[in-house]
Formats: structure tokens, sequence, C-alpha cells
């Protein structure tokens, strides 16, 4: 995985970032990813499903942390560390810095304040910027931070959950290296269908004439309507709908649908 790659740079050229690295829970990229057109409701309720959170791509590895307990919206300043492989040159460049959105006459762009930047292989670090960032290294970091900040977006939508899988027997880390994926949890975006499929579960079969309960994500829901007129405005947590198993183990592997996420 990029995310173990990742590690050996960060414990070999960038250690500062070795607290990010131990406290990201890992999500793998999902196959398709939402619009970059953003709605003022989308700026306003983001949230990251944990304090710091890496998105896996086969190229590259984002690590998101938020600067403030139950961070929400896309206004205010979040931690960004980026590594992206370059796969025809055999090297990476790694960013670090943070990323905020703000309105435009063309929408909301994301705004990135850049503190760090090196270009290096396994060995060695080949290019170090110093602070002296140019308007290449600039966009880099703003594409790939803002590309990151899109699939969490489509995360966050309702129609789909966040499977857990983890190893049954996690091994605890006696070594001083970062942990690696293969000792940690990692979550997986899909709908009900295909968690059930995955994990061979029977589709639960409504009895009777009553109406069937459908599932939904938890999130978030802004009262628009002139009816709410103490609470219009206000944004509140709408809790998941599961139906049926949340929890089964297939082979030396635990998944959990979580629906507190």
């Amino acid at each position: 995985m990029m995310f173990d790659k990742m590690c050996g740079l960060v414990e070999r050229h960038a250690p500062q970032f070795r607290k990010y690295m131990e406290e990201a829970k890992i999500f793998l990229h999902p196959e398709s990813f939402g619009s970059n057109i953003l709605t003022d409701e989308q700026i306003n309720n983001f949230f990251l499903p944990f304090k710091t959170v890496a998105i896996e791509s086969p190229q590259a590895v984002t690590i998101y942390s938020d600067h403030e307990r139950d961070q929400l919206g896309l206004s205010e300043d979040r931690t960004f560390i980026d590594c992206a492989y370059a796969s025809d040159l055999d090297r990476y460049e790694i960013t670090q810095g943070v990323i905020h959105y703000k309105r435009s006459e063309q929408g909301y762009n994301g705004v990135v304040r850049l503190d760090f930047a090196i270009i290096c292989n396994k060995n060695r670090i080949l290019f170090d910027w110093a602070g002296k960032w140019d308007d290449d290294i600039l966009g880099d970091a703003q594409n790939n931070a803002s590309l990151g900040i899109n699939r969490f977006l489509y995360i966050n939508t309702i129609e789909r959950f966040i499977l857990e899988e983890s190893p049954i027997h996690i091994k605890t880390n006696k070594s001083k290296k970062i942990t690696r994926s293969e000792y940690r949890s990692k979550y997986i975006l899909l709908t009900p269908g295909e968690i059930r499929q995955k994990l061979g579960i029977v589709e639960h079969i409504h009895q009777g004439g009553t109406k069937i309960p459908h599932e939904r994500r938890r999130h978030t829901r802004t009262l628009r309507s002139d009816r709410f007129t103490k609470k219009q405005g206000q944004t509140l947590i709408i809790p998941a709908t599961w139906i049926g198993d949340r929890e089964k183990i297939v082979g030396d592997k635990i998944y959990r649908v979580r629906t507190d996420l």
C-alpha cells in the first residue's frame, strides 16, 4: 500500500510527521467520487469521520487532521500531508500545510498554505524547497489536497456505509517503526447490497404489509423550512438505520458496519 511506503519515507526524511501517521485511520480510495462543484451545505456540514484520516489511492496517500474536536465545515484550516509517487521518475513528492475553502465568483475553491515540501526517493532527499515555494509545487499541493477533500465529501454521502475491516488478532507494535497497514483497521465505502455480497449476509426479508424501513447513513440535516419556527437554521445529526447483522468474521478478518460514522 502507498500508506506503508509513506511510513518508510516519513521515518527517514520527515520524522516530524510520525504522530499524524500513527493516528491516521486508513480509508481506501472509492471507485468514483463526487463533483467538484460544492454547495453551501457541503461546505458548512463537512466533517472527517475521525480526527486524523488517510485516503489511499494507487499512486498517492493524503493525511488530513482536524484542528479542533468535532470540527465541522470547510471554512477553517485543517492540516494535510500528501505523498505522491511519480512512477516515471521513481521518486516521491511529500508536501505538508493547511487547507480551507473560500468562495469565489466560480464557486468554492481550496486555499492552501504550504509549510513543507521535498522530493525524495527511498534513500535520500533529492530536493528541498526550504520555504521557497514555486508555482509548480504550490499547484501540486493545492490540487492533491483538494482532491482528497472531494473524496471525503463523497465518503460522507448517505447512500453508502463505511465498512471497517480489521485483523482478528492485532499485534502490538514493539518496534520503533510506524505501525503499518497490515496491523491496522481499514475503512471501505460500500452500498448496503455490496456489503451483504462481500460478507455473505442474507438480505433481511420483511414480513407482513407494514412499511419496510430503508437504510441510511448517519448524516446531518439543516432545518430550512418556515415551519421550524424555533429551530430554523439549526443542523441536526440524523442517526443511521441499518437492517440486520452489522458484524461478521470472514477468514482472519472481522468486518463491522460503522453506523456511528
